[in-house]
């Protein structure tokens, strides 16, 4: 269920902020001290660290895991044959985490503007949430249906390449 109401939470979190903003007029006020590039550049910085809330939740259920298992590493030797465990996720563990919490950090950005873009249609904040969390899962169809299946499936032949494509997140 995770995957599905991470990129919801990034969503609220980022209407929250800007949506009082952008549909009071307020953010015209702002346009009359700065310039429109700083204000695109205060909105970008407010949702680089309001993106930070799934990595850090990633780390944080990563930690706990941690110590219920004791920080133990090891892996039994019939588990090495599956394909989704591979040598080097846990040879070089460190590098491996900082890629996914990268990867999650650099998803949640594109699900908080696809929130400001909608922010900026809609004067509602409900409607504006809504239409947010629609407009993401038609552009994972999108990604998963067209861009995967029919291209890079069907016409290109790579056939184990699912879960490269899905921009949920890293919670499977």
């Amino acid at each position: 269920m995770l995957q599905w109401i991470g990129p919801l939470l990034v969503i609220v979190l980022i209407i929250d902020l800007f949506h009082k903003e952008l549909s009071s007029g307020i953010f015209k006020y702002y346009l009359n001290r700065m310039s429109y590039k700083k204000f695109l550049k205060r909105i970008m910085f407010i949702s680089f660290r309001r993106a930070w809330v799934l990595p850090i939740s990633l780390i944080f259920v990563f930690l706990i895991s941690c110590f219920i298992t004791g920080f133990n590493f090891s892996i039994h030797e019939s588990v090495k044959n599956i394909a989704v465990y591979d040598n080097f996720k846990y040879n070089n563990f460190l590098v491996y985490g900082l890629v996914i919490v990268l990867l999650l950090f650099i998803i949640s950005l594109f699900y908080g503007n696809l929130a400001v873009l909608c922010c900026k249609k809609n004067k509602n904040s409900l409607i504006t949430i809504i239409l947010s969390y629609v407009l993401f899962i038609a552009v994972d169809i999108f990604i998963l249906v067209i861009v995967y299946s029919l291209i890079i499936n069907n016409l290109l032949g790579f056939k184990e390449l699912t879960d490269y494509f899905n921009i949920t997140g890293y919670w499977f």
